[in-house]
């Protein structure tokens, strides 16, 4: 598999931090742009996502509604009237939504089977 294409602007300061590593990248083919200070600290945003990984240990503070938040890839949040109804044990209410990636991965299905139509 060939490598992305992709500019890397390294950042120079001064710093009493070792470990860091500053870069901008632009990266092509899917296109992406990632932001970092240490390997495991950055900000990656492609079309249609936005990766954000604090590093350890460390806090991630995001400006989202409850319902735009996926946890886990898979888990969403209620709408908040659906939070509001009492759970009991005899009528549970769920407080999160099982959301499998399939809007994401039916797309890849079928550009695969227009690869699959192609004949040499």
């Amino acid at each position: 598999m060939a490598a992305r294409p992709q500019k890397v602007w390294k950042l120079n300061y001064w710093s009493t931090v070792l470990k860091t590593n500053p870069s901008i990248q632009l990266l092509d083919n899917p296109a992406e742009v990632k932001i970092s200070t240490s390997p495991t600290s950055f900000i990656g945003v492609g079309e249609g996502y936005v990766s954000i990984s604090g590093g350890q240990p460390s806090k991630i503070l995001m400006q989202a509604m409850p319902e735009q938040i996926i946890y886990g890839g898979m888990l969403n949040k209620m709408p908040f009237f659906m939070q509001m109804l009492p759970s009991t044990i005899a009528t549970p209410v769920p407080q999160t939504k099982f959301r499998p990636p399939f809007a994401e991965i039916i797309p890849l299905f079928s550009q695969l089977a227009q690869l699959a139509t192609i004949s040499l």
